[in-house]
């Protein structure tokens, strides 16, 4: 994770599920990102850390690089792993 600011990059890594399109993206966090838990609760920026499970919607276009690069438009936080 790269932060400046109230934003960063964050590197996300998952399985492709029947809900999921990439296993892997570059995302672009800017202030405007609305981040929450699941029950709604802003989540700042600082506050991701790795091996937190998150959902991520992308707005504009996606690159099709690999791992994709892409805006977040939402994060919902919805746990955290524990090795």
């Amino acid at each position: 994770m790269a932060e400046t600011g109230d934003g960063g990059t964050l590197l996300v890594m998952g399985e492709i599920e029947d809900n999921t399109t990439y296993d892997r993206a570059y995302i672009s966090v800017d202030a405007d990102v609305e981040i929450t838990d699941m029950d709604g609760k802003r989540v700042a920026f600082r506050e991701l850390s790795p091996r937190i499970e998150v959902e991520v919607w992308f707005t504009g276009p996606v690159a099709e690089s690999y791992p994709v690069q892409a805006t977040a438009m939402r994060i919902v936080v919805l746990g955290y792993d524990t090795p």
